[in-house]
């Protein structure tokens, strides 16, 4: 009995790392398939809580490593 439901519990959980693993495969490919700045002010804004300006001297600054470690350590 405990077999069965084991063998059932483990399916299932198989099943869940699987579809997690395809959505943070497709979030990747359409987080690196667009671009932030092409967003109007006021989303760009919403979303990231810095104007498009201040993103842009910050990058500027040489943090384009920092980014970049990060979206692949995700």
């Amino acid at each position: 009995m405990y077999s069965i439901a084991f063998h059932l519990v483990a399916e299932e959980m198989d099943e869940d790392v699987e579809q997690n693993r395809t959505q943070r495969m497709e979030r990747r490919q359409l987080r690196d398939a667009t671009n932030p700045l092409e967003l109007s002010q006021a989303l760009f804004e919403k979303y990231y809580r810095v104007n498009k300006a201040a993103f842009r001297r910050w990058l500027s600054d040489g943090n384009r490593k920092r980014i970049r470690r990060f979206s692949c350590s995700m």
